[in-house]
């Protein structure tokens, strides 16, 4: 190997000089974020009772202003005391639950985008590796690891290995893929190269805590479903 690509290979693995966000970008990222995450809570709780388009476009406007009063009257300025900024990838699904229930046409019979049976078990092995991440994290915050792994996140080559295996999906299909779920991860990715948000580590775009618990709570509910559906199936085998 030559000294230049030992010098590249090093300049990839290099986690001592990372390129951070701004000061002004991680504040607008604070409210932006929290924003979204309280547009999706809001709209998913008023759709449980009401369809009307302005009830619905009303709570998801007033919970994304109410993210951006400064000072302590504002949710964003206690979620980051608590939480700090949320993911990329929260951020995203935020968006994606608020945009499916605000331009859903609610009189129509077709139902919202979500998981077919087929792509079921890519959205549970995302949720495995997500929640499995957090675990590894939370490890490594605690120094019960014999290595570090928060800060590879700050090296260039985690960004493009962890893009190679988030898009295993498409290679695994032959067809584009229907669930409007998976993409949020690998457009994550990118939203991080393209910003550094939100906080010049990897790990912070891809997982954060409220994340990592949606995680783990989905896939408690999965299994609790699927134990259900088996015992089911097995009072009734001629059902």
């Amino acid at each position: 190997m030559t000294a230049t690509a030992t010098h590249w290979l090093a300049l990839l693995g290099a986690t001592d000089a990372p390129l951070l966000p701004g000061t002004h970008a991680m504040y607008w990222w604070l409210c932006l974020g929290w924003g979204l995450v309280l547009s999706g809570l809001a709209v998913k709780a008023v759709a449980r009772w009401s369809k009307r388009p302005l009830l619905l476009w009303g709570s998801a406007s007033l919970a994304f202003a109410w993210a951006w009063i400064p000072g302590q009257l504002s949710p964003s300025h206690w979620l980051g005391l608590a939480f700090q900024m949320p993911s990329i990838s929260l951020g995203l699904i935020a968006a994606m639950v608020a945009g499916q229930q605000l331009l859903r046409d609610h009189h129509s019979p077709v139902p919202p985008l979500g998981a077919t049976q087929a792509m079921q078990p890519v959205r549970l092995l995302q949720a495995t590796i997500g929640a499995a991440l957090g675990w590894v994290l939370l490890l490594d915050t605690l120094a019960l690891l014999p290595f570090q792994v928060y800060s590879w996140g700050f090296s260039p080559a985690v960004v493009g290995l962890a893009l190679w295996v988030l898009l295993l999906p498409w290679v695994s299909f032959r067809r584009q893929p229907s669930d409007v779920l998976i993409w949020l991860a690998p457009l994550a990715c990118f939203v991080f190269v393209a910003l550094r948000l939100p906080t010049g580590n990897f790990w912070d775009a891809l997982l954060d805590p409220v994340l990592w618990l949606a995680l783990q709570a989905y896939l408690v509910r999965e299994v609790v479903t699927t134990f259900r559906r088996k015992r089911l199936s097995v009072r009734r085998p001629f059902g």
